[in-house]
């Protein structure tokens, strides 16, 4: 159902364009998997560089609704919105009519295509280490936003090395200047030396580094972000959906079930 939101917007699907990106780095696959499972309040405080840049909104609420899902087996994902303080931000992720025309015919509801309407972000991870993410970031401070997709692989070389395999996706019938600038908005921010993936590496490294010491195996982590929530009702689609990106419903799921397949 989620991944339809992302792969179905028209007629021809989706495009890879080019090889994967490849590269190495130094933290435990699983900060990967966690920060894109339900990671989604880290935005103001991990990427506050751009938001002075004018590229991430700064409202505390940003990406806060509509949901944030848990799904079973350890799967999660996010369809998030931007607050009423961003009212002018365009509908449909900011995809121009082309995209947006072939909606009504190519995705397998209404209800897929109302969603969309709503979004600004949708990320996810399919347990164990596969991630997601289909955002509008401009691809550098003097531009306007533009969407892209783009899927990844946390592949463990060790307990503190991964390596990364990262796809960049767009519409196969896309026009040709949204596959250009979908590809600069891609490269910019989440390819190897994008600004948004440095600063996730940078936190990633340094949990790894910082779970290794003494005190590591003697302190409790918190993780009762969002249990006071109650899930929404009305949620058209499947799994539990909660009303805030402020909750960690999605990595309790994760680790849940990682601890399974560990025997715990």
């Amino acid at each position: 159902f989620y991944l339809d939101l992302i792969a179905k917007k028209t007629a021809g699907g989706l495009e890879v364009i080019g090889a994967p990106h490849r590269w190495v780095m130094s933290a435990n696959w699983k900060t990967a998997a966690d920060n894109f499972v339900g990671d989604s309040y880290h935005t103001l405080f991990a990427h506050r560089s751009m938001v002075e840049l004018g590229m991430a909104p700064g409202d505390p609420n940003f990406a806060s609704a509509p949901a944030e899902i848990s799904l079973q087996n350890g799967h999660g994902v996010g369809v998030l919105g931007f607050p009423p303080t961003l009212a002018d931000f365009p509908e449909y992720e900011g995809y121009p009519d082309e995209v947006v025309d072939q909606m009504a015919t190519s995705y397998p509801s209404p209800v897929h295509k109302d969603l969309m309407r709503r979004s600004a972000f949708i990320h996810g991870t399919v347990f164990p280490n596969l991630s997601f993410i289909n955002v509008t970031i401009a691809p550098d401070h003097m531009s306007p936003p533009t969407p892209f997709i783009t899927f990844r692989v946390w592949h463990p070389l060790s307990h503190d090395r991964m390596e990364i395999l990262s796809w960049f996706l767009v519409e196969r019938d896309a026009p040709e200047w949204l596959r250009d600038a979908s590809q600069a908005s891609y490269v910019n921010n989440f390819g190897p030396g994008g600004v948004f993936e440095q600063d996730d590496a940078e936190a990633w490294k340094a949990i790894t580094e910082s779970v290794q010491g003494p005190f590591a195996g003697e302190g409790l982590l918190n993780y009762e972000m969002g249990m006071d929530l109650t899930p929404l009702t009305d949620w058209p689609g499947p799994g539990e959906a909660l009303p805030s990106g402020y909750a960690e419903q999605n990595q309790r799921r994760f680790w849940g079930r990682w601890l399974e397949y560990m025997g715990q």
